[in-house]
């Protein structure tokens, strides 16, 4: 991860660069709500699929906090299981990036999938 200051006099530094493990830019910015939403709240670890989220995030317009709360409402209900990144990541882009009518449902926002789910 390469930090770098958002405006000149930052001290902080918190904007970052996730590259991949060939050296090529994967995401920019992963931040901590992000890390934590799409991450410890899925039970995910892995920075690599978390970062991966963020970019698909990025990509369609979702934000990546209500997200991260739907796809953890999605884990609690069974639909995948706790901590699975690939699932989580396949239900991004498969399902609320294409529009699926489950995809709507899940890009709404968690307190609506959260319903017929349980």
């Amino acid at each position: 991860m390469y930090n770098h200051a958002c405006s000149p006099g930052c001290i902080i530094q918190c904007s970052n660069t996730w590259h991949r493990p060939d050296g090529k830019e994967h995401t920019s910015c992963v931040e901590y709500e992000s890390d934590w939403a799409l991450g410890a709240n899925c039970g995910i670890d892995d920075l690599d699929d978390i970062a991966e989220m963020i970019q698909l995030c990025n990509a369609w317009g979702l934000d990546t906090i209500e997200t991260g709360a739907t796809i953890g409402v999605v884990m609690e209900a069974g639909v995948i299981p706790f901590g699975d990144a690939k699932g989580a990541i396949r239900l991004i882009k498969n399902e609320m990036a294409k529009g699926t009518p489950m995809g709507r449902i899940l890009a709404a926002a968690p307190d609506l999938p959260a319903r017929p789910l349980g």
